[in-house]
């Protein structure tokens, strides 16, 4: 066996450790294999692998913690042959990933979808973690039936093993936020106090579900609810720490700003904000330029708000359009300014053809 066969085998097995969760042997055999890098002449290719794969064990095993990663962490200089299979799925796999956290959805659905066509040559918990990715990507852009399929899929294989509870928890988590999404509000309560429970022995997995919980009642019109589960979640675990943690903060801004806390809310929004830029985050920067010119202002800027909305525009961010266009409506109309409130609401109401079609081309 060469130099290459023999370190490509242990590399497989690594990967396999991550695809079936077993952090401990996976962290052994990462040991293992960079003794052997270190010792042998290799390939560029096997080289590659190796740093696919590496990306691949921080994810799982959140060194990389829902913060953005740039794209310099995993170039686009790999040479990928079509007779690697699982190379091709790993490289297009981690390229959707970084996509995703970057909020460039589109993209990370081309990757995702390469990706997909490899998906039968790894094993079925690769193949459940694929689905789940894929089907939070098809969540963000509001292809919530094709989502659900995709995160059932998951689910059902993740049932089978011990070792994947949290991806299990992960999945519930996100059938609750479709619901919610749906207006079936009583239903994803259930799923929320459901995965509350089953995420309490991971502090940082529970600090999401609270977020998420926050956005279920936010969208309710529940405020000062919200406020207290975005509070929660932004002092459970480590999420503070996390680019999810100041995405929380933007949350808990916003609510300060409408229900009056003008100050208190301005001073988190400041904050945020400058974070936002720093990564590169357009939704959120969409996100922070329409709320401050909803509620900084004694009367709504309407050009700050116009502004915002054009991020929105201009990185096929549709459904984040919506949500945001229905809330500049709902402002509007709150100051009886009528005619305003109906133009951002029939706007709000347009952004479901700009998802539709965005999901016939990108699906």
């Amino acid at each position: 066996m060469t130099n290459d066969q023999s370190i490509i085998k242990e590399i497989g097995e690594w990967f396999r450790l991550l695809s079936n969760f077993d952090l401990r042997g996976a962290a052994d055999k990462r040991v293992e294999v960079c003794d052997l890098l270190s010792s042998k002449e290799t390939s560029k290719q096997v080289k590659d692998y190796f740093h696919l794969v590496d990306f691949r064990h921080k994810v799982t095993t959140g060194e990389i913690i829902h913060r953005p990663v740039k794209q310099k962490e995993l170039k686009s200089i790999y040479a990928i042959t079509e007779t690697d299979r699982v190379l091709e799925y790993l490289y297009h796999y981690m390229e959707g990933f970084i996509h995703f956290n970057q909020d460039n959805y589109k993209i990370a659905l081309k990757h995702y979808r390469v990706a997909e066509k490899s998906l039968h040559k790894v094993n079925r918990y690769e193949q459940a973690e694929f689905y789940y990715r894929f089907g939070a990507s098809l969540y963000r852009i509001d292809q919530n039936i094709i989502a659900m399929n995709y995160i059932n899929e998951a689910y059902e294989i993740f049932k089978t093993s011990d070792n994947h509870q949290r991806r299990r928890t992960n999945c519930l988590v996100l059938m609750a936020c479709i619901q919610s999404e749906a207006k079936s509000f009583h239903k994803a309560s259930q799923l929320f106090e459901h995965t509350l429970e089953l995420s309490a022995p991971y502090p940082y997995m529970n600090s999401l579900v609270l977020r998420n919980r926050g956005l279920h009642e936010y969208r309710q019109g529940f405020y000062e609810v919200a406020k207290h589960s975005f509070y929660d979640a932004l002092h459970t675990g480590n999420q503070s720490q996390t680019i999810v943690g100041e995405k929380t903060k933007y949350n808990l801004a916003n609510i300060y700003l409408k229900l009056g806390d003008i100050e208190k809310g301005l001073l988190l929004l400041n904050e945020v904000e400058q974070e936002f830029r720093s990564c590169d985050l357009n939704e959120y920067i969409g996100r922070c330029m329409v709320t401050r010119g909803l509620y900084a202002f004694e009367d709504i800027n309407i050009d700050l708000v116009d502004k915002g909305i054009e991020v929105f525009d201009q990185n096929n961010l549709y459904f984040q359009k919506g949500e945001v266009t229905e809330e500049v409506s709902n402002r509007f109309n709150d100051k009886k300014a009528y005619d305003q409130a109906l133009k951002f609401m029939e706007i709000s109401k347009n952004t479901s053809i700009e998802q539709t079609y965005m999901g016939i081309v990108n699906i």
